[in-house]
């Protein structure tokens, strides 16, 4: 299973998906310069990038600091 990560902001909170679990919220190299914002709609706020199970472990246990932002072309590299 491929790791998916996205961006929400505080405002709009931790994420419940339908088919994957999001368990780590970390910030982007940017953060909190406006470069990754919020997925919601009309949403401008700086994102923190909630990583699901998959992507959690890669960044635990394989020092991975680069993803793929679900449903974009975008990659996004933390900290």
């Amino acid at each position: 299973m491929e790791p998916m990560i996205r961006a929400r902001c505080d405002q709009h909170g931790e994420l419940k998906g339908r088919t994957r679990n999001y368990v780590r919220k970390v910030k982007p190299l940017s953060y909190p310069n406006d470069a990754v914002v919020c997925y919601m709609r009309d949403c401008e706020n700086p994102a923190y990038i909630w990583l699901d199970e998959v992507a959690a472990s890669e960044y635990l246990s394989e020092n991975k600091r680069l993803f793929m932002l679900m449903g974009s072309a975008a990659r996004i590299k933390v900290q």
